[in-house]
């Protein structure tokens, strides 16, 4: 089975990439239920960076129009590398 990768605007609720109260009831309930191997989600520029819920990586890229944006691995169902870059 392939692995599940969740991509959205807002971040997930209580992490470090929704700061502040930022992200999403719904889309964290999601990630512990289904617990996708990874979740990309933008919104909140300065909550760049990554963090995890469960066994589920979540990365934030940060702004693209600032030239941020990341690159990540995975390899046998499990995120491997997260490398952010900044242009």
């Amino acid at each position: 089975m392939d692995p599940l990768v969740l991509v959205t605007h807002q971040p997930a609720s209580g992490t470090t990439v929704g700061c502040r109260g930022g992200g999403s009831d719904a889309i964290r309930e999601f990630i512990e239920r289904r617990q996708p191997v990874l979740a990309v989600s933008g919104h909140i520029h300065e909550a760049a960076g990554q963090d995890t819920v469960g066994n589920c990586t979540l990365v934030n890229p940060g702004p693209f129009h600032s030239g941020s944006y990341a690159e990540i691995e995975i390899d046998a169902g499990k995120v491997k590398n997260v490398r952010f870059i900044m242009l």
